[in-house]
Order: C-alpha cells, then structure tokens, then sequence
C-alpha cells in the first residue's frame, strides 16, 4: 500500500469516527506516516484527503435520521456514568490500557468503556464490543447485565452471552455527526454557520481544559452530552453580548448558573440535561441568559 493509500484510509477512519478537527486529523495523519516519505509530501496528501473525507461525511450525514445509533450510545454511556457505573466512549487506545486506564477516571461501582481500535473497527463492521468490570475485582455478570440493559433501553440492538469473562456487543450502524468547527476545512466554512457562543469546558478527571473556542451551538451541546456526570466536569458559554450560561456535574446533578457581578453572585439551580441545552439554545438564538426564568432558582453569594 502507498503512502497516500495508507493516508486515505487513515483519514477516512478517522473522520468517521469524528473525534478531532481537520488541523488535528492532518497532524495525526502526518504522525501515523512517520519515515514512509518526504514529510512535506505526507502533509500535502494529508490536508488535501482531510478535506475529502470530511466533505464526503458531511454530505452522508445529511442523510442520517436524527437521531442516530451514535447518539443512543452516548445517551446510554451517561445513564451508566449517572446509576454509578463509570462509564467512558472512545476511551484509550486498546483493551490493556484501557483496563488499566479507567480507575483514574473516578469512583463508582464498576466500568464500562469502548477504546479507540473499538471505534475504529465498528466505523466498516458495525460491531462495538463493549468492556464491563469492577474496580479491584473480577468481573461480575450484573455489572454486564446492567450495562446491556441501559444500552437496550436506548434502542441499540444488543448481544451478548450472560459470561462476565465476554463484552457486550452491539451492532449499530456507527454515525457520529460533525458539527461547526469539526466539520469544516480549508475553504469550506463551517456548515452551521458561524459560531455564535465562546466556549471553555473541561472533561474531568483527565481531559485537558478547553480554553474558550468559538462555537456553533451544536457543536456545543454535543460538547455537552459528552461530559462525566460525577466528576465536577464543567462547560462555560458567552453569548455575543457577553451573557454567560455555565454548568458543571456535581456528582450526578447539573448545576447551571448566570453569575451577576453587581450583586457578587450566582443566580442558578440544579436542572436538567433537557433544562441546560435549552439555556444554550436561548444564549445562542437569542442572545440572552434566560436561567431566571426557571422556576426555583436561587442566588448562592460568592
């Protein structure tokens, strides 16, 4: 296979499995062909095929329902991490560490997670294994059961055979949606158009703080959806006016405020997934912070 074969496939992977922008997927690209050719050669091949494929999936995805096997997986890995099961997509590169990974994400009455060769191979097969355990201790069928049941619960199709020592399986048809910054390339803006919130987040306990990044208002709940639920993760959005809408997962409830410096507070409560994303959703449209017309809420003194 050529230089530029191996790129192509890389990239095509890669984009589908939607987890980094095009400067980072070219990078990656140009790392993954490391000492296969000249590097400005490499570099070419990859920026020009980034844009392919990411113009390719942008139009598939066009096609795909609104809901997609995709979105039922994260809805199901955060009704896992939320009953207390730390539950992580996309999570290290391989069974081994990932294994050895996840007690650094936290504590919880056991694991669940699927790793990045999971995701790759489930892009063309449509298969996604996913591995289940408990912290300190051998695998027990409940913890798989229930694993399977919140994924049932969510509509994917799943498989598996009772044993502790086997993964749950799923077959989806993998379609993860690009949205703003991670669809766009070179000459193709942004298909949601420009972005309309500045956005800082952080995944804790490992992920790397987000400083704030122009964002379009889907790719921000999506953002959203994917934080750990127990972990003091956190996401902050500026509207163009300067109104600020923030959250942040207190052990499985979401605290979302406005701060009010005139009054050297925050004016906020503890809401719902659903309540939060109509907050950005109002930040974004309409360029106001709407979290006082909530019922209940209350002012906590800085």
């Amino acid at each position: 296979m050529s230089s530029e074969e191996t790129a192509d496939e890389f990239l095509r992977v890669a984009v589908a499995r939607g987890c980094y922008d095009y400067d980072t997927l070219v990078g990656d690209c140009v790392d993954h062909l490391a000492g296969e050719g000249d590097p400005e050669t490499i570099r070419a091949q990859a920026a020009r095929l980034a844009g392919v494929h990411l113009a390719a999936h942008r139009e598939t995805q066009t096609a795909w329902p609104a809901r997609t096997d995709s979105d039922r997986l994260t809805d199901a890995f955060r009704a896992l991490d939320l009953a207390g099961i730390v539950a992580r997509e996309d999570f290290a590169c391989c069974q081994n560490c990932g294994v050895a990974e996840i007690g650094g994400e936290g504590a919880g009455r056991g694991y669940a997670f699927y790793h990045q060769q999971d995701a790759e191979n489930a892009v063309d097969s449509g298969d996604l294994r996913i591995a289940f355990g408990l912290f300190g201790a051998p695998p027990t069928a409940e913890i798989g059961a229930e694993v399977a049941a919140a994924l049932r619960a969510e509509g994917l199709d799943v498989y598996w055979n009772g044993s502790p020592n086997e993964r749950v399986g799923i077959r989806l048809r993998w379609s993860r949606r690009r949205h703003g910054r991670m669809a766009g390339y070179p000459g193709h803006p942004e298909p949601d158009g420009p972005p309309s919130l500045d956005v800082s987040y952080e995944s804790l306990p490992n992920g790397t703080q987000q400083d704030p990044i122009g964002m379009t208002l889907p790719e921000t709940l999506d953002v959203l959806r994917r934080l750990p639920t127990r972990t003091e993760s956190w996401l902050s959005a500026v509207g163009r006016s300067g109104g600020i809408v923030q959250m942040r997962w207190e052990n499985g409830r979401l605290w979302l405020e406005t701060p009010d410096t005139e009054a050297q507070a925050s004016i906020g409560r503890h809401a719902s997934l659903a309540e939060a994303e109509q907050m950005l959703t109002v930040l974004s449209t309409e360029d106001r912070v709407a979290i006082r017309d909530l019922p209940g809420v209350i002012t906590e003194p800085w």
